[in-house]
């Protein structure tokens, strides 16, 4: 498995919610590391294709560390309860799941090419789900001939 380093902090999603997470904190300092990486995995997941990984310009990285902030803040909203609706006829409250939504756009965002790292070198990787087999496939049964 391929470790690489985070893309955003957690000092910088700490910042964000103008807090400090820690062992007895909801959610722990470890929760919020592991939302941190888990993101980073997606990332570069999702561009390894098409630029080399792990990304080390400052302005590109600036790029993918709102995007990975975007996946953590959704992470803590939803552990925190920010994510939950009241339904007043029941006096209940009912969880909201996570839809990534700004996540999920930004990555799609730089599959496309919406988004470039304009100063990160393109990928060279070839993978074989790439490859055209439609003409390099020949028949070799024949009408009308018995093939057994």
């Amino acid at each position: 498995m391929v470790s690489y380093t985070p893309i955003c902090t957690v000092a910088e999603v700490e910042a964000y919610f103008k807090t400090t997470f820690s062992t007895t904190t909801d959610p722990t300092t470890a929760q919020v590391e592991n939302w941190i990486s888990n993101a980073t995995a997606l990332i570069y997941g999702a561009i390894q294709d098409i630029y080399i990984v792990p990304v080390t310009d400052e302005d590109d990285l600036a790029i993918l560390k709102e995007i990975c902030e975007a996946y953590v803040r959704d992470k803590v909203n939803y552990t925190r309860g920010a994510n939950v609706y009241t339904i007043p006829k029941m006096n209940t409250n009912v969880p909201r799941t996570i839809k990534f939504d700004s996540f999920t756009e930004a990555i799609e965002m730089l599959k496309n090419g919406d988004i470039v790292l304009i100063n990160t070198s393109a990928s060279s990787i070839t993978h074989v789900s790439d490859y055209n087999y439609t003409n390099s496939i020949s028949a070799v049964a024949e009408k009308g001939v018995d093939q057994w």
